[in-house]
C-alpha cells in the first residue's frame, strides 16, 4: 500500500509511463511450477492529477505467465484496467480526469539467449468503453471510435554487462482512447502543452542504439519519427541519454 512504481508487467512505456506512480493497494501471488511462473496481480488505486491531487479511481488486474525452455523465454500477460473518472481535475488534458476508460491489454514477449540475444515483443490494447458520437464533451465525441493500440518491437544485444550493446526497433499505433494519454509514454512525442504530454493519437517508429562502455554505465541514442492519426501534427525527435548507476 502507498504510492509506488507501476506494479503490473509491461515491456515498454507506451501503455503506462514509469514516471507515473500509483497510489493505493496492490496484491500479488506467484505460482512457480518447474521452469515456469504464473502471477496474479490486482489492486485499487487513486488516479493521479499532479503530484499531490487525485481524481477518480482505478481497479485493475493482470495475469502473467512465463516459461523458459532451453534458450527461449516466453512471457504472456493479459489485464483489465478500469479507470473511473471524477470531477475537479487540475492538470489532466482533454477531459482525461472525468472520462472512464475500460482498457484491456494483451502482451507477448519472446527472448532468445543466443550468441547475440534477441527479444521480440507484441502489445495490444483496446478500450472496451463505448463512447457516443453525440457525447456532450466535444473531444470525446470526435474520437469516440479511436480505441485500438498496437506496439511491435525487436531488440538485439544485451547492454547489462560492460561491452554490451543494444539495437532496437519499435512500431506503435496508438489511437486516442486506446490508452489513458495523461499516464502513457512521453518520450516519443511532445503533443500537449508545456506541463503535460498528450501521449496518444499517433503512429510512428523508434530506432535505438546503446552501448555499455563500463560497469553501471549506458549510452543510449533514440530517434523517433511520429505522425498523428486524426490531426496534422507530426514530429521527429532525437534523444541521447548518458546513464550511470551509483
Amino acid at each position: 500500500m502507498g504510492r509506488n512504481s507501476y506494479p503490473f508487467w509491461k515491456q515498454n512505456d507506451l501503455f503506462w509511463d514509469d514516471d507515473v506512480t500509483v497510489a493505493g493497494f496492490t496484491g500479488r501471488h506467484d505460482f512457480k511450477p518447474e521452469n515456469a511462473r504464473l502471477s496474479l496481480i490486482g489492486g485499487f488505486y487513486f488516479n493521479a492529477d499532479g503530484m499531490d491531487h487525485f481524481v477518480g479511481n482505478m481497479v485493475a488486474g493482470q495475469v502473467v505467465y512465463g516459461r523458459k525452455r532451453h534458450s527461449v523465454s516466453l512471457n504472456f500477460a493479459t489485464g483489465l484496467f478500469f479507470l473511473l473518472g471524477g470531477e475537479g481535475a487540475r492538470h489532466l488534458l482533454d477531459g482525461n480526469g472525468a472520462r472512464d476508460y475500460y482498457l484491456w491489454t494483451g502482451d507477448i514477449q519472446a527472448k532468445f539467449s543466443t550468441r547475440i540475444p534477441m527479444t521480440l515483443g507484441l502489445d495490444l490494447a483496446y478500450n472496451l468503453k463505448s463512447y457516443s458520437p453525440n457525447d456532450p464533451d466535444p473531444f470525446t465525441a470526435a474520437n469516440h471510435d479511436q480505441k485500438t493500440g498496437l506496439v511491435a518491437s525487436v531488440r538485439f544485444g544485451d547492454p547489462s554487462k560492460p561491452g554490451g550493446f543494444v539495437i532496437g526497433y519499435y512500431y506503435a499505433w496508438i489511437e486516442t482512447f486506446s490508452v489513458h494519454a495523461s499516464y502513457a509514454e512521453d518520450d516519443w512525442l511532445r503533443f500537449g502543452n508545456q506541463t503535460q504530454t498528450a501521449a496518444s493519437d499517433f503512429q510512428g517508429h523508434e530506432i535505438r542504439g546503446g552501448y555499455a562502455p563500463v560497469k553501471n554505465m549506458l549510452l543510449l541514442a533514440r530517434l523517433y519519427i511520429v505522425d498523428a492519426i486524426t490531426t496534422i501534427q507530426d514530429g521527429s525527435r532525437f534523444r541521447f541519454d548518458f546513464n550511470y548507476k551509483f
